[in-house]
């Protein structure tokens, strides 16, 4: 039983009895679906490890609470290492990961400040907020350490910044 169906141009949204159903139509094409059923696998695919990023966010976040902003990067980093032992979190700390140019290895290489299961690379920030530059680094860093989750962590606002960058 429909009991509300609106239309918007080409779209159509019924709810049937609490489930919502889609219905969408490009050129004579129909598709109709499930919306919560979609959603979830939407949440799924857009959010790998979500788990272990909302433990880590929670962790970074009574971080911040504990000491607030202000301090150095590396006493929050300390902060990050106590409290990942206390949850049983397999890291490593200032991983040093390899930066290729033309096939070829640099000298240089990039530290993450930690990878998290070999899963989730963290980076740790200590300023006034996140920038486009702060992300723009954070998929490069993703690309050549070839984990797909990165987390930017920013201590040094009033509130912890955070942001789940998916490459």
């Amino acid at each position: 039983m429909i009991t509300q169906m609106t239309l918007r141009g080409n779209k159509a949204q019924m709810t049937l009895r609490g489930n919502k159903a889609q219905m969408t139509q490009r050129g004579n094409k129909a598709q109709m679906t499930q919306r919560d059923n979609i959603v979830k696998k939407k949440q799924a695919d857009n959010f790998p490890h979500k788990d272990i990023t909302y433990l880590v966010i929670g962790v970074a976040m009574r971080i911040h609470r504990e000491l607030g902003p202000g301090f150095l990067e590396a006493v929050y980093e300390e902060a990050m290492i106590t409290e990942l032992e206390d949850n049983n979190v397999h890291y490593q700390n200032q991983v040093p990961i390899d930066i290729y140019y033309k096939k070829r290895k640099l000298r240089k290489k990039y530290r993450a400040d930690f990878v998290i299961d070999g899963k989730i690379l963290i980076e740790m920030k200590h300023n006034k907020g996140l920038t486009k530059l702060d992300e723009m680094q954070m998929i490069n860093y993703l690309k050549a350490s070839c984990i797909k989750v990165g987390l930017l962590l920013n201590f040094g606002t009033g509130s912890l910044q955070w942001k789940r960058i998916i490459y």
